[in-house]
């Protein structure tokens, strides 16, 4: 019977783990930066598709007519362009 000597491993070199270490430290912020990012454009899309969706061309004339209507109007001896507290 022939006898093995059974081979360990020798632990890593404590310069190497340290940079390994630090490099993928580095990836993981690398990565949460990258997300964050990705996470802010979209929010940028959704809000630029909702804010523009709104636009229509009869905005102008209906906000000059709902201005007509409550504010420049005197019929009620009312000024509506001020808002005020009523206690």
């Amino acid at each position: 019977m022939t006898k093995r000597r059974s081979r360990r491993p020798r632990p890593p070199d404590p310069k190497f783990l340290r940079k390994q270490r630090d490099e993928r430290l580095k990836e993981i912020k690398m990565w949460a930066i990258i997300r964050e990012i990705l996470f802010y454009a979209f929010f940028l899309c959704i809000l630029i598709v909702i804010s523009y969706r709104s636009v229509s061309n009869n905005s102008y004339s209906y906000k000059k007519t709902m201005t007509q209507v409550f504010i420049e109007t005197n019929d009620t001896k009312k000024s509506f362009d001020k808002v005020c507290i009523v206690v």
